[in-house]
């Protein structure tokens, strides 16, 4: 076999393995995680019992605070790859409500992919998708995971149009982001 033979054979076979790899990388990139498709508009999260308002920082530490105002607004993100659960986004950082382990719960870059990031409404309790552990605060101001069968009846978090997330309706002021 010729010399130029034995190159063109190889810049064929180079040209080959290349266009597996950008075939290759295309069909990988190509599966996107999961987004949120509907979201509603920014909001306090207001508990019941404490009247506080849930916040975080970037630290990742999540709180309530007594001023309810200012940029500590969050919206429920609604997950059409998850039906009947949401994310919470923070207006101030842009992170999401994260569940930790059982009990506590931080901020953290939003991904709906992963299920510790997914949250479920039960008329306005919050739950963790993940655990079923309702979120929950003191008069320390600190915000954690309750899970036990009952739940506290004052562990509500005041969304004027918080809903049924395993309805599947979306609730007034919900816009489409596609």
């Amino acid at each position: 076999m010729g010399f130029a033979l034995k190159r063109r054979l190889r810049r064929i076979a180079a040209g080959l393995l290349a266009s597996i790899a950008v075939a290759g990388t295309l069909v990988v990139s190509s599966a996107a995680p999961a987004s949120a498709d509907h979201y509603t508009s920014w909001t306090y999260v207001r508990n019941a019992a404490t009247l506080d308002c849930l916040a975080t920082d970037w630290s990742t530490r999540v709180y309530t605070f007594t001023g309810c105002d200012g940029p500590q607004r969050w919206r429920l993100q609604f997950l059409d790859a998850y039906p009947g659960t949401l994310m919470l986004q923070n207006e101030a950082t842009l992170r999401c409500l994260k569940q930790v382990d059982f009990y506590r719960v931080v901020s953290a870059s939003c991904d709906g992919s992963i299920i510790e990031f997914r949250w479920r409404s039960r008329g306005e309790f919050i739950s963790s998708a993940n655990t079923g552990g309702l979120l929950v605060t003191d008069f320390t101001r600190k915000v954690s995971l309750y899970n036990s069968d009952s739940w506290p009846s004052n562990q509500t978090w005041g969304l004027p149009y918080f809903f049924s997330a395993t309805s599947g309706n979306l609730p007034p002021n919900v816009s489409l982001v596609r």
